[in-house]
């Protein structure tokens, strides 16, 4: 069996604590007596990060929601794609379709069988929304300030603020779907940007599928501090985004309120909830790339990238690198590159899907979403899904299993943060001390004698002790949190029961991670002589 990790880290109220002991070198690694669970590989580069929506059918189908677009109600013939990418100038365009697994999920798929490396899917960055191409009426005050060269020019090609970066693709999207769409002369990428359009997800189901739009005592009935503190967080950064959204599109259409009336009187009242949708969109749909020139030039490049944004999450890029073919692990991985192929001889920039490894005619296409994407509680808070648990699958690099199958708990009145096989050293050192204090001795007079000897501290007694512990924990994280008078009035709420199912699925997999981690605690006892 694998090795039983003490790692030397806490996680207290989303800040990383670093012990003095956490250099990868000095932590004890205690052999055979950990249960072959629960290791999952880290992003295949920590440069890209792609994030997308999904949504629950009904709450029915919540137990075969695992992260991806469940709406039937979207747009998925077969010639969906290839019509989008002809419009868009992507290529190739008979390669990829839109498809309903048997339990109605919805992803991209391969028509034809792929080689590693090739190439599934070139998109313009003409033909995407970019953040550093805002629309003029968004107000311009998050212009950084520019950096010139000695010559007078400008070094920094992206000037805007990377705090405001979801803000200025929002915009982007409003000018999309609540503008005017014949303000482009492109006649193909208008009517390819409005395909996408009909394809994204229900906007209510959206809404309700994101932790920062839940009401308190959803949030709570997750129980995990973690994800109440991001969502707090989130609350304040939405609410200032909105705002700008809103004053700047209230100046625009004061602005051209005349020409809008004579043009159009059906048009969209934009409401508060439509702000939001786009930021939802935004949200779970973006991606994120460094520029050519390097990261010193500027914060990175987001994108809205049509038909690459339809691609599911899958896990585990060191396993797929190694051409291991794993159902839900991610097969393909993207990037920036440079289009030398017109006949012009003009160069343009394109994202690009390369196959990660051999895939097969029918396989779905899957992309590691990255670090944003885990532990679970980020993965909801970012994207609105809970990932499955793969504790039982082993992984390559145990520090990535660290930050993937995570779940809290209290102990002694200090919050900790275990893996299936990682406890924090500070849980033993704390556990050890307070096993002294019962027994009437002195805390300072021996278990912590030598604090740095981590492997004797992890005694039979202190396992047991931090298992029992888990183990309650993990029991009470399926009882099922008492509904209040208001909750009832909404229960049968098709976004009501979305967001409970997904609180209730993040309660489960904690559960799971607590589970195995009382185990391997246990069993590693067993296997320790009790006078250790």
């Amino acid at each position: 069996m694998a090795p039983f990790i003490l790692a030397g880290k806490l996680l207290v109220a989303s800040f990383v604590v670093q012990s003095p002991t956490n250099d990868r070198k000095s932590r004890s690694f205690l052999q055979d007596h950990k249960p072959s669970m629960g290791k999952i590989c880290s992003s295949h580069s920590s440069q890209y990060s792609k994030s997308r929506s999904r949504v629950l059918l009904s709450s029915s189908e919540s137990k075969t929601f695992s992260g991806r677009e469940t709406d039937s109600s979207m747009n998925s013939d077969q010639g969906t794609l290839a019509r989008m990418c002809s419009l868009l100038g992507a290529s190739p365009t008979d390669l990829l379709r839109l498809a309903h697994s048997s339990d109605g999920v919805r992803g991209v798929y391969l028509n034809r069988p792929v080689k590693k490396n090739d190439m599934l899917l070139q998109m313009p960055l003409s033909s995407c929304l970019r953040d550093d191409m805002p629309p003029q009426w968004l107000r311009g005050d998050d212009i950084a300030e520019q950096e010139e060269d000695q010559e007078g020019n400008d070094t920094q090609p992206h000037s805007y603020l990377a705090s405001r970066w979801a803000t200025r693709l929002a915009a982007n999207l409003m000018d999309l779907k609540y503008g005017d769409l014949s303000s482009t002369s492109d006649a193909n990428l208008s009517a390819g940007r409005n395909l996408w359009m009909s394809c994204l997800p229900d906007a209510k189901k959206l809404r309700a599928s994101l932790p920062v739009h839940w009401p308190e005592h959803i949030v709570s009935s997750a129980k995990c501090t973690a994800l109440e503190l991001a969502v707090d967080s989130a609350y304040f950064a939405r609410a200032d985004a909105v705002a700008d959204l809103l004053s700047g599109w209230n100046d625009h259409l004061e602005k051209k309120n005349s020409e809008i009336d004579e043009k159009d009187t059906t048009r969209e009242d934009v409401t508060q909830d439509h702000y939001h949708h786009v930021l939802d969109v935004v949200q779970t749909r973006s991606c994120r790339v460094e520029l050519g020139y390097g990261p010193e030039w500027g914060p990175p490049l987001r994108l809205l990238v049509p038909v690459f944004d339809f691609i599911n999450h899958g896990i585990n890029g060191n396993l797929a690198a190694i051409d291991m073919a794993r159902d839900g692990y991610a097969n393909a991985f993207f990037g920036l590159e440079v289009d030398d192929s017109k006949s012009s001889g003009a160069n343009e920039d394109v994202l690009v899907v390369r196959a990660w490894r051999d895939i097969d005619a029918d396989e779905e296409i899957l992309i590691d979403y990255g670090d944003s994407a885990r532990p679970a509680w980020q993965c909801l808070v970012n994207y609105g899904f809970v990932p499955p648990y793969r504790g039982e699958e082993a992984s390559e690099d145990e520090e990535d299993n660290e930050n993937v199958n995570i779940a809290e708990v209290y102990y002694h009145g200090v919050r900790y943060e275990v893996g299936p096989s990682v406890v924090p050293i500070d849980m033993v050192e704390a556990t050890a001390a307070a096993l002294v204090v019962d027994s009437g001795g002195d805390e300072d007079d021996k278990t912590l004698a030598n604090p740095g000897d981590s492997a004797s501290l992890l005694s039979p007694q202190v396992a047991l002790s931090i298992a029992d512990r888990l183990s309650e924990v993990a029991f009470q994280l399926l009882q099922e949190p008492t509904a209040d008078a208001e909750s009832d009035d909404v229960a049968q709420d098709t976004e009501f029961l979305i967001a409970s199912d997904l609180a209730a699925l993040l309660r489960w997999f904690q559960h799971q991670v607590l589970v195995a981690c009382a185990g391997g605690l246990r069993g590693y006892a067993a296997k320790l002589p009790e006078s250790e």
